[in-house]
């Protein structure tokens, strides 16, 4: 996240066209995560978009079809080391939620389920922030068909022009 921070810092900085108030940060899966992040680690941005990204580690653990990729990238289970998981996680930084937040998740995603999008809609519904829930029946990791695509799309922008007026 200091990375993405930091490269939104240095283009305000270097290409005056760029409105450093009115930003917004977004992504999916992994992008997805690190937009749940960003809820939890800075008020910089104005608004926040997230397809398909974890709330915890745990959960994701638990409900993934990549648990011995977790394991291996945290060194271990998470009862081995619950705080080193929780220091990853968006959720442990619920009580710090502020920024509207536009989510989005596929149904029958087994990468990231739907779980942790739900979770993060709960959190940020419990921390009276703005935020809108898109889920998608019949889509998995990625949203794959046309017209989901270009639902999914109005509603990003019309996500952006609400809070980047």
């Amino acid at each position: 996240a200091d990375d993405i921070n930091d490269a939104a810092d240095e283009a305000i900085k270097r290409f005056p066209f760029i409105d450093g108030t009115r930003q917004c940060a977004g992504g999916a899966s992994y992008g997805g995560h690190l937009a749940n992040w960003l809820e939890g680690t800075t008020t910089r941005y104005k608004c926040l978009v997230s397809h398909a990204g974890l709330a915890t580690l745990d959960m994701q653990w638990g409900t993934s079809d990549e648990i011995f990729h977790r394991e291996v990238m945290m060194g271990g289970p998470f009862w081995a080391d619950p705080a080193k998981w929780n220091a990853q996680s968006p959720l442990a930084k619920a009580g710090s939620f502020k920024t509207p937040m536009l989510l989005s998740v596929g149904e029958l995603d087994y990468r990231v389920p739907h779980g942790n999008t739900l979770t993060m809609y709960a959190a940020l519904q419990r921390m009276d922030v703005p935020a809108r829930l898109l889920v998608w029946p019949d889509e998995n990791h990625w949203i794959l068909k046309a017209e989901n695509s270009r639902v999914f799309y109005r509603e990003v922008r019309a996500w952006l022009e609400r809070y980047l007026k």
